[in-house]
């Protein structure tokens, strides 16, 4: 495997492999599983991705989303061209800010409806701009105590957020982050 990781079949254990693995490289990572109730005309459903941690500085820390099967999430019936060309401009794997995030939501939710629409199809509810923000935004917490793995070994029971070593520059962590998520994964 020349020290690259291969994403399985299973998805589960694809994701926690690589949380491991960005552990290891003192990122704040976990593989985060959100599930909701349904509400409105959302149905109840469930999701796993994995959340990242950056901090920047001694006071201030920014959340990144990464998803290793992004661009499944958007496949529709009979896409019109407009809606097949956009979602092939979509990463394979997302690694972002929610806000980034939410702004991708907001533009595929609405080709997606126009594209159903054109073709005379009923908008599932799965497709809808607000069950696709809960599969990545719904608002839980992060866990509180997890044992951390860093490249000195077993540190024990952390609070999330705490590292045993701060670059302190988040820009270069974000870099190496994309580049690790871009590079090794996607082979």
């Amino acid at each position: 495997m020349n020290g690259r990781i291969l994403i399985m079949s299973d998805g589960r254990n694809s994701r926690r492999i690589i949380v491991k693995h960005l552990q290891l490289l003192i990122f704040d990572a976990e593989v985060r599983h959100s599930k909701w109730p349904k509400f409105d005309k959302v149905p109840a459903g469930e999701y796993e991705y994995i959340d990242v941690i950056c901090e920047r500085g001694t006071s201030h820390a920014d959340r990144l989303i990464e998803d290793i099967d992004f661009r499944s999430q958007f496949e529709i019936a009979r896409p019109t061209k407009s809606y097949i060309d956009l979602t092939a401009c979509l990463a394979v794997i997302f690694v972002g800010s929610a806000e980034k995030l939410s702004q991708v939501l907001r533009i595929l939710g609405e080709e997606a409806k126009l594209s159903l629409k054109n073709n005379k199809m009923y908008v599932s509810p799965w497709r809808s701009l607000s069950y696709m923000r809960c599969k990545w935004l719904y608002p839980l917490g992060r866990s509180k105590n997890q044992t951390r793995v860093t490249n000195q070994g077993l540190v024990g029971n952390v609070q999330r957020g705490a590292h045993t070593r701060s670059t302190g520059n988040w820009t270069l962590q974000l870099d190496v982050l994309k580049m690790y998520c871009s590079s090794s994964l996607a082979r």
